[in-house]
């Protein structure tokens, strides 16, 4: 008999190739006995097609090697003492295997299996029914202990752990076993650990960094280069192997944005349009966007071009929605506002008809939307930008998952219009009530559950509760809360109606019930007492990271700077992926001078979110205070770039970028300032920026002074057109161009300065006399510098008009008689001009 192909399966499973899997089944049930005498092969055939199939639970029943191998009939039965110990026979039972192909594929298509089950039963339905005999219990709080990872909580109604349990111990725990004859196995272990990552409480380093370190394992695999050597024997189509290396592009795009790596997830997204061969950008377009519109403006829309042909199916046995006898995938809420039409009608409507895209080139047009929002996070272009792109998937729909993630998208954009937030929240209902649904099989619905940020059952049902009480009904969110066992949420609900009595109330009940560490911070949170937190602290036997974070929190609100460094300090050593935690830590360091730790603390920030200006305005900050201004200077610039109308980053920036010279900088910064900061100017910088361009001197770049004398002249043009009364600017201003040999233009510029410096009252105040003499000297020294009979005429003038105006009260300073000393040279000099 000829050598069974384990490779070929694995292929074929991985590109859900039902039609050639079902050959093998079929031929299987004809002939049972062709494998007897290697009767793994006929478990792993029946495993392969259950799990293309989407009848993963059949497995359980069906294939003789999980029934033993596993033993889910007795599973939770007086055989062990406590769940643990079962796991353990589990992992040594693989690892006592013989490192065959038949047994390393039988244990990965097992944790398929299982991982299936669990996606199938949390992520997208329908529900399950699992078989009595099995024995299982639905949610095993040792289980859920079990999953916790860095301190982070499972989340706890989660539906059957014990299936991602034994995922996790095929594909994540023993990859080894399965690396050298299972290829898929790698990203089959990337998927496991990113929904086991979603299912947790917040994000963990400790998958971040496998998953990370694991698909660069995946592309050594399953780049398009490497894939396309699939086709030796031309059993797959082309175009499936490069929807297979999107697909897999796609996936690791996922991880760079759950992990908030934008730069590596904006990178992937433009390698995954190319591997595909999309073109899909937004552009204008001619038509009405309101049902009483009489003339055509310009609308955002989308024109995509690919270069592949374009299928209306793609998959065996996948319906399309354009099918009007297909009703699994209507579950789009109709109740059009009366006004504004659903999408834009176009002039050129044939133009940007480009029909039916691949599933995989829909799935892109999703993911663009989360590229869209990242890049937009601040501002209103969000709702306008991604529009488009879910108008272009929902017009031809041929996934369940994808049309579905598209309809929730469109809510998600919707709900923030008065006009359509109701339809927005009935079309979430409507999603989460799709789980239940029977008509659409499981096979439909995990299709492509990978390749979406498709969120799971419990996700959404929070997100039909945050829509609740985005529209008052806080009591229908608080029903949803309770229900999911989301306490922070409820609590809040609960906060919302002033029902503070009920929620100590609340939270004690539940402790009363079942304690748990998370219950007891709530309750700390609730009292602002800080024994609570240390009671959650005991109880995870100081592993649950929250109650450190919460300590930190509770001391930083105290000012008690060192009590807090020291509880954030141990979170952050336990889960380091938190930047606010991170930030805490640098604030109170910094308020008692530990600027390492500060230091420290906020690299981590801006290394985790590049786009926290106020965190590269800390570390500025801090590098100033060490004297570091180069440092100081590259931080506040990254700052500046997410926070550019912040006049203080800005002054920040002025005084480093003055500290090292950089002269070109530092004019950028007075202008942002005087715009910012109601016309605020300071006179020092002015002063220097003046003298650099005086002196010639090199700046930090090499260049020459007078090479900036445009640019510096620029800046006094622009400030003194718009802040006229300030006589130091212009006495500054007039000296600057005297220095640079521009005698009319500074003689012009100190008339204005004498005139600003003469104030109401002047003559009243002794120092404001002062300041008016010395301004007045300077211009007449100009005058007698560069002498001609109408500058000396009227400066006489000047000066015999201010000793008249105070002869009475400051005749005997020192002042006055300067002034009279001067009144003298320039009649002296006016006699010598005649």
């Amino acid at each position: 008999m000829k050598a069974f192909n384990f490779q070929s399966l694995d292929q074929q499973v991985l590109l859900n190739h039902g039609d050639k899997i079902k050959q093998l089944y079929e031929a299987l049930e004809k002939n049972p006995d062709q494998y007897e005498n290697d009767p793994i092969l006929k478990d792993i055939i029946t495993c392969a097609y259950n799990i293309v199939l989407g009848s993963t639970l059949d497995s359980l029943s069906n294939v003789e090697f999980i029934k033993d191998f596993f033993k889910l009939d007795t599973i939770l039965k007086e055989t062990y003492s406590n769940i643990e110990d079962y796991f353990n026979e589990i992992s040594d039972k693989i690892n006592s295997l013989t490192e065959s192909e038949g047994n390393q594929m039988i244990i990965l298509l097992s944790g398929i299996t299982f991982l299936n089950l669990y996606i199938q039963v949390n992520w997208t339905g329908p529900t399950l029914q699992i078989p009595k005999e099995f024995n299982i219990k639905n949610n095993n709080r040792d289980i859920l202990s079990l999953l916790e990872v860095d301190g982070e909580t499972f989340y706890v109604k989660s539906q059957y752990p014990l299936f991602l349990y034994l995922a996790k111990i095929c594909l994540i725990d023993n990859y080894a076993f399965l690396s050298d004859g299972c290829q898929s196995a790698c990203l089959w272990s990337c998927r496991a650990m990113m929904y086991y990552q979603r299912s947790l409480a917040n994000m963990v380093p400790t998958f971040k960094s496998s998953l990370n370190e694991r698909f660069q394992i995946v592309f050594r695999f399953y780049s398009l280069d490497a894939i396309m050597e699939w086709n030796d024997e031309n059993q797959y189509s082309k175009d499936e192997l490069i929807d297979l290396a999107t697909q897999i592009k796609i996936e690791q795009s996922l991880v760079f944005n759950y992990y908030k790596q934008l730069n590596k997830f904006r990178d992937a997204i433009t390698e995954a349009k190319e591997i595909s061969g999309l073109d899909a950008s937004l552009t204008g377009a001619l038509g009405k966007r309101t049902r009483f519109q009489t003339f055509d403006t310009a609308q955002l829309v989308l024109e995509v071009k690919s270069s592949r042909a374009v299928s209306s199916v793609v998959g065996e046995n996948e319906p399309s929605v354009s099918d009007p006898s297909n009703y699994k995938f209507k579950r789009e809420v109709t109740n059009d506002d009366p006004t504004l039409l659903s999408k834009p009608t176009l002039v050129d409507k044939e133009k940007f008809d480009t029909g039916n895209l691949r599933v995989i080139d829909q799935a892109l047009c999703l993911i663009q939307c989360l590229n869209v929002k990242n890049q937009n996070t601040s501002n209103g272009l969000i709702t306008e930008e991604m529009l488009p792109f879910v108008q272009k998937t929902l017009e031809h729909s041929n996934n369940w998952i994808v049309h579905s993630l598209g309809l929730l998208i469109k809510s998600r954009i919707e709900i923030h219009s008065s006009k359509t937030s109701e339809r927005a929240v009935l079309q979430i209902q409507a999603l989460v009530d799709q789980y239940d649904d029977e008509t659409s099989p499981a096979s439909e619905r995990m299709r492509m559950i990978y390749a979406l940020d498709y969120p799971s059952r419990w996700d959404m049902e929070r997100e039909v509760a945050e829509k609740f009480i985005g529209i008052g009904a806080a009591a229908s969110a608080f029903d949803i809360f309770e229900r999911l066992e989301m306490w922070d949420d409820a609590i809040q609900c609960l906060t919302f109606m002033g029902k503070h009595a009920r929620s100590e109330e609340l939270v004690l009940a539940r402790i009363a019930i079942q304690p748990t560490p998370e219950l007891y911070c709530v309750l700390g949170d609730l009292k602002n007492d800080a024994q609570h937190y240390l009671t959650s602290w005991e109880l995870s036997k100081k592993k649950y990271a929250r109650a450190q974070r919460s300590l930190g929190k509770h001391y930083l609100m105290q000012e008690k700077w060192n009590e807090a460094i020291e509880h954030f300090s141990i979170a952050l050593a336990i889960n380091p992926l938190f930047p606010a935690s991170w930030f805490n830590l640098g604030c109170s360091a910094m308020r008692i001078e530990k600027w390492d730790v500060a230091v420290n603390a906020f690299t981590r920030v801006v290394s985790m979110e590049p786009e926290e200006g106020e965190a590269w305005a800390n570390l500025a900050s801090v590098y100033m205070y060490q004297n570091k201004l180069e440092k100081a200077s590259l931080a506040l610039q990254e700052g500046i770039k997410h926070k550019r109308d912040n006049w203080k980053m800005w002054e920040n920036f002025l005084y480093c970028s003055m500290g090292i010279s950089d002269f070109q900088n530092s004019i950028t910064a007075v202008i942002q300032i005087f715009e910012l900061n109601n016309k605020k100017v300071d006179l020092n910088v002015l002063q220097g920026l003046a003298d650099h361009v005086v002196s010639d001197k090199l700046d930090k770049q090499g260049i020459n002074g007078r090479k900036l004398e445009k640019l510096v002249s620029e800046l006094f043009g622009r400030i003194t057109s718009k802040l006229t009364n300030s006589a130091d600017l212009w006495k500054i201003y007039s000296s600057y161009h005297y220095q640079l040999g521009n005698s009319d233009k500074a003689i012009d510029l100190q008339q204005k300065a004498c005139r600003s410096v003469e104030s109401a009252g002047w003559e009243n105040s002794k120092p404001h006399f002062e300041k008016v003499a010395l301004f007045t000297k300077v211009l007449c020294n100009l005058y007698l510098e560069f002498p001609n009979t109408s500058y000396i005429y009227s400066a006489k003038l000047k000066v015999k008009g201010i000793l008249k105006k105070v002869e009475t009260s400051f005749s005997d300073t020192e002042t006055f008689k300067d002034l009279q000393n001067v009144l003298k040279q320039l009649e002296e000099k006016e006699q010598s001009l005649i």
